[in-house]
């Protein structure tokens, strides 16, 4: 039985859920907009949930919906109600505005969020470049660590209390003390506050990058450093919990293989500009 979420006066202050309901629009998993469109303009309901969030609001666990990916595996889409979905924006809403500048960069579509494009293209951009590390964390959000979310958060907000009742509020969602809601639009920023640490990590070795949540693209110039990016990306993974994903990993000695079943994808400008590149040494052989 999930224990109902309270709030105090001070922690409903923060959140201002009448604007974060664009935060709580669907996404690609759960593209239905009925619910959402019904919240805006709907200040009786806004009412409602933060009387209930004072008094004693009740989660409800989200529903696991196995969704197919392209290579044959699924995704864990969490299906959450959209009042619910409200709550976590507001929560999320109220931390990330207190998150300094220059300590994580943001991912996705929004006017101040790296787009997947400029991080795609960010190899084109450093001079010397002949190989490209590309890396992703292997089951991003299932092995996000509760405890050490709000460990982050509190770091680099201050909001002890806030960032303690999103947590309790993931415990309740999730049934466990790790793992973020797949589908909702308010995990990403989330996942990056989670994920910047190792970014941070690999800067500070000296080495360029770009990062679109949990995928890396780090650009070096010989097969040495490479490898010491690597090391370094490993070594940052396993100090917040996570772990490359050992399929995705492209070292750029090689074109990226795809089996044979499987349709290819159209690779993006600067990966083919890589693939030649990486080519001109003695046949296979890195350079």
């Amino acid at each position: 039985m999930v224990e109902p979420l309270r709030l105090d006066a001070e922690a409903l202050a923060v959140l201002k859920l009448d604007a974060a309901i664009e935060g709580a629009r669907p996404g690609n998993l759960f593209p239905s907009r009925v619910a959402w469109v019904a919240c805006q303009g709907n200040p009786r309901l806004i009412s409602v949930v933060e009387g209930e969030l004072a008094h004693g609001y009740r989660l409800r666990p989200v529903e696991i919906v196995r969704v197919p990916k392209q290579d044959r595996t699924t995704r864990p889409a969490a299906d959450m109600p959209q009042r619910d979905q409200l709550v976590y924006a507001g929560l999320v809403a109220a931390l990330r505005a207190e998150v300094p500048d220059g300590f994580v960069t943001f991912t996705g579509e929004g006017e101040d969020e790296q787009s997947y494009r400029d991080f795609e293209e960010f190899p084109l951009t450093v001079e010397g470049t002949s190989h490209v590390l590309e890396a992703d964390a292997a089951a991003f959000y299932q092995y996000i660590d509760h405890e050490r979310l709000a460990y982050e958060l509190i770091g680099l907000t201050g909001m002890a209390q806030t960032a303690e009742v999103l947590v309790t509020a993931l415990e309740g969602w999730m049934g466990a003390t790790r793992g973020l809601p797949q589908g909702p639009l308010s995990s990403q920023p989330l996942a990056d506050i989670y994920i910047a640490p190792a970014a941070r990590a690999l800067a500070r070795a000296g080495f360029a990058l770009s990062r679109f949540s949990d995928d890396f693209r780090v650009p070096v110039g010989n097969w040495a450093a490479v490898k010491r990016a690597q090391l370094a990306l490993e070594e940052a993974f396993y100090d917040i919990g996570l772990s490359v994903a050992p399929g995705k990993l492209v070292d750029g000695s090689k074109p990226r293989m795809t089996p044979a079943s499987l349709v290819p994808l159209p690779s993006p400008p600067w990966r083919r500009w890589r693939t030649r590149s990486t080519s001109l040494g003695s046949g296979n052989r890195p350079t």
